[in-house]
């Protein structure tokens, strides 16, 4: 799925995502997101551009999902002291995509446990 950034993006976050992981023509994205995480990369959430507008745009829905999951963003980063703004940006967003995949497909507990 090929999408311009005037495609892909919807008012919320959710709504983005809906719009993002409803082609049919890949049905099993979100269980390959459970499966093997975001890093395995999905489309529109591989460059580092395309998760600093995605992050930029949606900053505040982002950082209250992961806060509601109990995440915080110094958890994302592997070294405190060696990481960049961009690392964040990029790790909260594949989290927050994450954890949408999970509440999709009704194993958000298996995430959070």
């Amino acid at each position: 799925m090929t999408l311009t950034t005037m495609d892909f993006f919807r008012p919320t976050l959710e709504a983005t995502l809906d719009a993002r992981f409803s082609d049919p023509e890949y049905p099993d994205e979100l269980q390959d997101i459970c499966k093997h995480g975001m890093s395995a990369g999905f489309s529109g959430f591989i460059y580092s551009s395309e998760l600093y507008d995605f992050f930029e745009r949606y900053e505040d829905e982002i950082e209250d999902l992961l806060d509601d999951a109990g995440i915080a963003l110094s958890q994302l980063v592997e070294r405190d002291e060696t990481w960049t703004l961009q690392q964040i940006r990029e790790k909260a967003t594949w989290a927050a995509v994450e954890l949408y995949a999970y509440k999709k497909t009704n194993d958000l507990e298996d995430y959070c446990a």
